[in-house]
């Protein structure tokens, strides 16, 4: 589906065709799901947390961006199914790290 905006520059407008390609094959890239929360003290504890998440699953973990202070992926390297273990800070709670991952109920 395509849809079209117009810019004004100036006083001469534009036309511009914005959108994409529909893939109906893959309706796994096309579902929405909604993510759970959770709190570790530390970055391994975040991760061995949604490797077993996985795991339970039957699914595996794939790892696509690794940083000191934010690890992430997604479960069988399905966009969708995302997770990602941040360091985050806070004034009450301190330093700890924040797990996202899919909830597949």
């Amino acid at each position: 589906m395509k849809f079209f905006t117009f810019i004004l520059l100036g006083t001469l407008p534009f036309l511009v065709a914005c959108g994409g390609t529909e893939n109906s094959t893959n309706e796994s890239s096309q579902t929405n799901y909604q993510h759970y929360t959770r709190e570790f003290q530390t970055m391994q504890g975040c991760l061995n947390f949604v490797k077993s998440e996985a795991q339970n699953a039957g699914m595996s973990l794939k790892i696509s961006g690794d940083k000191p202070g934010k690890v992430t992926g997604s479960f069988n390297g399905d966009s969708a199914m995302f997770f990602h273990c941040k360091k985050r800070e806070s004034g009450t709670n301190g330093t700890f790290f924040e797990a996202a991952y899919p909830k597949f109920n």
